[in-house]
């Protein structure tokens, strides 16, 4: 066997080491912060504080402020959800309104163009045909 042979069956070792520390650094246990367990007794206290009825804030035992909502009920959702739809339907109706409008000034103003057009080569021809309007 020549020493290259030999050679790779100690990098896949070392490669396997490298991946099993990593992998148990990875794994590790890592404690909770002290504010987690604050932070769920504050939901906790909020949730009865719901289910008593009370909505708005109040404050926990172990301090500060919470601010606790009433969960909306189905037909509320289902307003809001067709308000929403009702509210998109009215701004593309007035966007294409307003697309329509757009169109017909320039169509307006083309048309106002070519009459002037019109006019202005009329006007021309009389005053070479001798014709004075008075103007």
């Amino acid at each position: 066997m020549n020493g290259q042979d030999e050679r790779e069956p100690m990098d896949e070792r070392e490669a396997m080491d490298e991946f099993e520390q990593s992998l148990q650094r990875a794994l590790q246990r890592v404690d909770a912060p002290e504010t987690l367990a604050k932070s769920v007794a504050a939901a906790v206290e909020a949730e009865e504080e719901l289910r008593r009825g009370g909505s708005g804030w109040f404050r926990p035992s172990r301090g500060g402020l919470v601010y606790v909502l009433r969960k909306p009920r189905r037909w509320a959702v289902g307003a809001l959800a067709a308000a929403l739809l009702l509210g998109t339907l009215g701004v593309r109706e007035w966007r294409l309104r307003q697309e329509r409008v757009a169109l017909a000034d320039e169509q307006f103003t083309a048309a106002v163009r070519v009459t002037d057009h019109a006019l202005q080569q009329t006007r021309e021809q009389l005053r070479q045909a001798g014709v004075n309007l008075g103007q």
